[in-house]
Order: C-alpha cells, then structure tokens, then sequence
C-alpha cells in the first residue's frame, strides 16, 4: 500500500458504534432540514422538486425523542472516535469512501432506508456519516479504479486538525496519479 511504503503505520481499529452513525445523522439531518424549509414549504411547497420536498417533509415524521437520542449518539460517537484515534495513536481514520464502486446513477436507488444494497444512497451515505454526524472532518481522495470507475479513499480526522488530513492527501497524491485520471464514461 502506498501509505506504508511512505512510512504510514496502519493500525486497525474497531468501531462497531459506527452503525448508529447513519440513523442519528438522518434523524438530526431531516428533523434540521423540515424546520429550516417549513415556512418556504407553507408558501411554495411547489417550487420544490417532488423528491426534495417528499425528503425534506419525512424530517416531519421524525420523533422528537429520536432526534434527543441521535444527538446522544452524535456525542458518544465522537468521543469513541476521539477515544480510538487516542489509544490507537492515529491522526486520522482511513476507510472506503464508498462500500463499492461507484454505481451509475441511473442504477442508483435513492431510498434512504428502503434500499439496503450496495448502490444504495443508505449504503453510500452509510460510510460517510460518521464525519457528518459528529463534525469531525473528513477528506476523500482517489486512490485506484475498478471496472473504469473511480475508487475513494476516505480520511477521517480529529476535530479542528484538518491540515493533517489535507497534509496526508498531498503527499499521497504526490506519489500516485489516481487524481488525475479520468473515468470512463458508462
């Protein structure tokens, strides 16, 4: 791997609480998302694709005691993370940026929690929820391809440390050339 030949330690870490990170991101996102637009809805509810605003409205059917209980999650996982980087002595987290290969969009199932398969939205959404969920950053690079389609790898780091994350992208992307390919176009 390239991060080990440039003197990176790999250290695997298990995190299993991050399986509530997707349902308490989606809890907090869409009870955020139906407050923020209820006033515009009111109004214009037709000045909104019928998708966004089917999206925006189910935040309505979010109970509140789930939205208290997924910001108790947001504090929890964060400090796990924090917790886990700590005693593994680890600047950032590294994992897929996406369960599989991007899929093409037209493939795509766009359900958040209908759809459970590898081209999911849930299942995209699933790896990259974590640095929503908890506002710890994140970065995603190009680190290969499969089947003419780009492969992420995806960084995530501890809070207000994002130089460390852009410094581990640099010099990743200075001794590969994934970042400048282009896909192949399905």
């Amino acid at each position: 791997m390239v991060l080990q030949g440039l003197g990176v330690e790999l250290v695997e870490v298990s995190l299993p609480e991050l399986k509530m990170a997707l349902p308490a991101s989606l809890a907090i996102s869409l009870s955020e998302s139906v407050e923020h637009h209820r006033e515009l809805l009111a109004g214009s509810a037709d000045k909104y694709l019928r998708g966004t605003r089917v999206m925006i409205e189910t935040g309505a059917l979010v109970p509140r005691e789930d939205v208290q209980l997924a910001h108790q999650v947001r504090s929890s996982l964060r400090a796990s993370l924090r917790t886990a980087m700590d005693n593994a002595g680890v600047q950032a987290l590294v994992s897929p940026t996406l369960p599989s290969i991007a899929p093409i969009e037209a493939d795509m199932s766009h359900s958040l929690t209908g759809s459970t398969g590898k081209d999911s939205l849930s299942s995209a959404l699933m790896m990259l929820s974590p640095a929503n969920l908890t506002g710890m950053p994140g970065l995603s690079i190009p680190c290969g391809f499969a089947g003419g389609q780009p492969v992420g790898m995806h960084f995530l780091g501890r809070e207000f440390a994002e130089a460390d994350l852009l410094g581990i992208a640099h010099v990743y992307e200075k001794h590969t050339s994934w970042h400048a390919k282009v896909p192949v176009r399905r």
